[in-house]
């Protein structure tokens, strides 16, 4: 007979991967668990890097052919150009 962890709270979830900062980490959330997805998309978004003008014409080709991307540019909250 299996044994199933309870569930937490949605709430809680997100307060958790809130206080995650490492990128890859958050990678790996929107990997475990489609309701990691949104939240952890949401922190990847909130900034953004751009170090070469490769890694931009990327973005904007991503956002612009992705129905799925597009909602997550209001999460960004600092955007670097170097």
């Amino acid at each position: 007979m299996a044994i199933v962890a309870p569930r937490l709270p949605a709430e809680l979830v997100d307060q958790i991967l809130a206080q995650v900062n490492d990128r890859r980490t958050l990678l790996s959330c929107c990997l475990v668990c489609s309701g990691w997805l949104p939240t952890s998309r949401h922190h990847l978004f909130h900034t953004i890097d751009i170090k070469k003008q490769e890694t931009y014409d990327l973005l904007v080709s991503r956002v612009l052919h992705s129905e799925r991307l597009r909602p997550h540019l209001s999460s960004v909250y600092k955007m670097s150009l170097n």
